[in-house]
């Protein structure tokens, strides 16, 4: 690599112009002229100038004229900033080179962080079917659970209702016995015909078998019920 390559390639039109005259037309390894390496640069700023001083690279020039410095202050002068330009030009690879690296690790995480993501979002996935299960068995659930409790409150209505008419039905029984012992009593009392009084007394205990038959029924009912007389519970 001359000279005029790393200036051409830095953008620096003012040691293009000092060494086009001597290296004008050279090539690299590569075949590359400075007029390529000015045209690839990734610098940024105006390659207008240094372009247009490569224009026509190839065409022999004179050297520039410089009244003030000698040939060899020239020298000394180009070699230094060639020395300049050649480390910049080093360090520049070298942070090209750090560049692709840290990229190359870059596009590892990132690979890496793309298959934890899509495994998360996997999962989340999976968590959604689970928890969508889990609310169609809870409404499935819900809807028994009010069927079921209408339906207890439906049979406590009946029992209640059945457990009432079963008292009413006892009070009356009572009721109706207690005239008939009232009625035997007066009948004990009263001075009436023997046979009056025989049959009227028959017809009064066959009345109290019917009415103790009744009573039997009755408490046999309330027996079988699982509830008895008691207030219905849930």
């Amino acid at each position: 690599m001359t000279a005029l390559m790393p200036a051409a390639y830095f953008n620096r039109p003012e040691i293009v112009q000092l060494l086009l005259p001597y290296e004008q037309g050279l090539k690299d390894s590569e075949g590359h002229t400075a007029k390529w390496y000015a045209n690839n640069s990734p610098e940024k700023g105006d390659f207008t100038q240094v372009r247009q001083l490569l224009e026509d690279e190839g065409i022999e020039r004179l050297p520039p004229s410089s009244p003030g410095l000698t040939n060899q202050e020239h020298i000394n002068k180009l070699t230094a900033e060639i020395e300049s330009l050649k480390k910049d030009l080093f360090s520049s690879k070298n942070a090209l080179e750090e560049t692709r690296k840290e990229l190359s690790q870059l596009n590892q995480e990132n690979s890496s962080l793309k298959q934890q993501l899509d495994n998360a979002i996997n999962e989340s996935k999976r968590h959604a079917e689970m928890n969508e299960d889990l609310r169609k068995a809870s409404d499935q659930n819900r809807a028994l659970i009010n069927a079921l409790t209408t339906e207890k409150a439906t049979l406590q209505e009946q029992l209640s209702k059945t457990i009432e008419d079963l008292k009413r039905a006892l009070a009356d029984q009572k009721a109706q016995n207690l005239v008939l012992e009232k009625e035997n009593a007066q009948l004990r009392t009263e001075s009436h015909d023997m046979k009056d009084l025989r049959r009227r007394l028959e017809e009064v205990e066959e009345e109290k078998r019917i009415l103790l038959q009744n009573l039997a029924a009755v408490g046999g009912r309330l027996t079988n019920h699982p509830q008895g007389l008691g207030t219905p519970t849930g």
